[in-house]
């Protein structure tokens, strides 16, 4: 049992389908033996069209072309960001139905794990909560999920009451675990293959601080600091048997979530990651690739 988890990150998404890209150039054929993806935000687009049957060049081509559109930001909601989003999700969702199309979740012949947040209702009345999807959802598209999962606050509006899949699990890693444990997969079983955005080095500074300091610091480590606790829990139920695996690149700069001026860069740097232990490890898992 193979799980790829990849996480959310906004447009350094275009790293790890870059990422993707050169893994298959590697070991040609290697996805076809993932039988569970999983995401949040981005990673959840990207897991969704792998579950699709897209490639990774199809992908990768896909954020390279769309994503400027998507966040491109226009006079007015530039004027009024301190109180509404900072783009419209017409774009998004629009590019979404392009590369997802109709097809819904329980068409997928592989399965999957999408992180949402669901901001709760008052008929029926239901808690704000973290919420998951998967081929079990039989009424809910590929799409759907997928936009659901990126609605990113502060950047674009919620859609059909849910925001993104970041805010309850940006690694989905352990999420994924736990989810085939209750399919009846034991944790000896499994083997997973947990793909980041990118990392930068950040220092936040202590001290007696309140809201003018942590309002703008406090995303930092909310959601750096669960993908830091995933992977913590994720290596620890599978050390023993050596079938888990983090590819976490360093990044020279940070890179805000919605720069989409900066793809070029994430392009380059994927580039110069050292990829041998994640196809050593590859390798170990499904045995060597001819094809």
């Amino acid at each position: 049992m193979l799980i790829l988890s990849i996480d959310g990150g906004g447009v350094r998404g275009m790293l790890t389908a870059a990422l993707l890209l050169r893994l298959e150039a590697r070991m040609p054929g290697w996805l076809k033996h993932v039988d569970l993806y999983a995401g949040a935000s981005t990673g959840a687009i990207i897991a969704l069209a792998l579950a699709l049957g897209l490639t990774p060049l199809e992908i990768f081509e896909f954020y390279r072309r769309r994503l400027p559109e998507i966040f491109r930001q226009s006079w007015w909601r530039r004027f009024t960001s301190l109180w509404r989003a900072k783009y419209t999700n017409k774009a998004l969702a629009g590019c979404l139905d392009e590369i997802l199309g109709p097809t819904k979740l329980s068409e997928l012949k592989k399965d999957v794990l999408i992180a949402t947040y669901f901001l709760g209702s008052k008929e029926p009345l239901q808690s704000a909560r973290a919420k998951f999807y998967t081929r079990a959802d039989k009424d809910v598209s590929v799409a759907q999920a997928a936009l659901w999962s990126a609605s990113a606050p502060t950047y674009l509006p919620s859609a059909d009451g849910h925001v993104d899949g970041g805010l309850s699990a940006n690694n989905c890693a352990v999420c994924a675990m736990a989810y085939q444990e209750d399919q009846g997969t034991p944790f000896s079983d499994m083997k997973v293959l947990s793909l980041g955005t990118g990392q930068f080095p950040v220092v936040l500074e202590g001290g007696d601080r309140g809201l003018t300091y942590w309002g703008k610091n406090l995303l930092i480590p909310f959601v750096d600091g669960s993908v830091d606790v995933a992977h913590f829990q994720a290596d620890h139920f599978l050390k023993d048997e050596g079938t888990y695996h983090r590819l976490q690149p360093e990044l020279p700069e940070e890179i805000d979530l919605d720069d989409a001026s900066r793809l070029d860069d994430l392009i380059k740097w994927a580039q110069d990651v050292d990829l041998d232990a994640t196809v050593e490890w590859l390798t170990l898992q499904v045995g060597p690739i001819t094809s």
